[in-house]
């Protein structure tokens, strides 16, 4: 596949947690479950599928390079209840493009996505970490992503089921039919979850990325 000129995004995840599951191999089946539906939903901006190596981490490429915070919201609502620990790298990549297994490729990608895990190994939370070798740059984006997480992090089951489903719908009503409840309650639980604050955050993310590391096919405005 052809892709235009840019930036990639690696996405490497660690479980939270991962030695303390009650039932390993089942935990394993679940993760590479939602992983296979995060492949299938998502493909458009997949480079390489996601993949499970050891058992704990989790890694895909994307691109454009701004997915990747979308990307990160779908792994962790596929993943429930199992947390993760989110580093993204963003970068070039130095090997041939394996579209099966993101683990056979190399690139400052990959290594900016490990060292940006690496800064929230400590962690117990399911927090964001981005890395683009710019410094200013990503602080302000770990900011803005910090304070999504803390957002994010307090979503009930039922909110992250509204949101999902509402963005997918696109109104309360259709959600409503899919979830079968009535639209107000669609609505309750999108606004109890702060979640028009936290797209709009996301939106804002993806903007920023994209004037930073153009594909060089935008829009001409």
């Amino acid at each position: 596949m052809f892709y235009p000129e840019g930036k990639f995004a690696v996405l490497t995840a660690d479980v939270i947690g991962s030695r303390k599951l009650k039932d390993r191999s089942l935990s394993r089946k679940q993760i590479e479950k939602a992983i296979s539906e995060l492949n299938t939903v998502r493909k458009a901006f997949i480079v390489s599928k996601f993949s499970l190596l050891r058992g704990d981490e989790i890694q895909g490429v994307i691109f454009p390079p701004q997915e990747a915070i979308v990307m990160a919201r779908f792994l962790r609502f596929y993943l429930k209840p199992v947390r993760v620990r989110i580093g993204i790298g963003i970068g070039d990549i130095a090997t041939e493009i394996d579209e099966n297994n993101p683990w056979n490729m190399d690139g400052n990608a990959f290594h900016r996505a490990r060292k940006a895990l690496e800064e929230i190994k400590i962690s117990r939370q399911p927090v964001t970490f981005i890395n683009s070798a710019e410094e200013d740059f990503d602080y302000n984006l770990n900011v803005i992503l910090a304070l999504m997480d803390v957002i994010s992090n307090r979503w009930t089951d039922g909110q992250w089921e509204a949101i999902h489903t509402y963005e997918q719908m696109g109104t309360y009503q259709k959600a409503a039919q899919v979830l079968k409840v009535k639209p107000q309650n669609v609505a309750k639980r999108c606004q109890a979850a702060n979640w028009k604050v936290f797209s709009e955050a996301e939106k804002h993310v993806q903007k920023l990325i994209s004037l930073k590391f153009p594909t060089g096919n935008e829009e001409e405005n």
